[in-house]
């Protein structure tokens, strides 16, 4: 575990801090991964390809009105709070379809479709910002000087 926490710049006592940032992050990546290409599966299956154009069109604009909320949102909310009520939240919708999708009603796959992408938003709002949220701007800051490389334009 040495040699990664030097090729990784972790410092003694982070590493339980990385280690479960790390873990929460691959286990929502992994999960949202699963679900997303199951999702993909299901519409192409009982929708078809044909109504691709329409879809994108449908995820675009659900995905702009959905940032303006979540980050008018998050100003005016406990950081702390949003970042568990979030995936609560997106759990509790992915169960609510999931009971839908057992009455086998066509109109939620496109739904389903939606949901992946808003559920990809708020997960990365999410995880991020946990991650903010357990470390300091000190710390960060070390790890990205670390991580870039020399002669990049990004200044320090």
């Amino acid at each position: 575990m040495d040699a990664l926490g030097r090729v990784f710049r972790v410092q003694r006592g982070e590493g339980r801090t990385v280690g479960l940032i790390v873990a929460l992050m691959f286990t929502s990546s992994a999960g949202m991964t699963i679900g997303e290409s199951g999702i993909t599966a299901l519409f192409f299956d009982r929708v078809g390809t044909d109504s691709l154009p329409l879809m994108y069109l449908a995820q675009g604009a659900t995905g702009f009105v959905a940032m303006l909320v979540l980050t008018g949102s998050l100003g005016r909310i406990d950081r702390r709070r949003a970042y568990v009520a979030l995936p609560m939240g997106v759990g509790g919708v992915v169960l609510l379809e999931r009971t839908v999708l057992a009455a086998d009603q066509v109109w939620i796959y496109p739904v389903l479709w939606v949901t992946a992408t808003l559920a990809a938003l708020v997960q990365a709002v999410y995880l991020w910002g946990t991650a903010g949220l357990v470390t300091d701007t000190r710390r960060a800051k070390r790890l990205f000087r670390s991580s870039r490389r020399e002669g990049s334009s990004v200044p320090s």
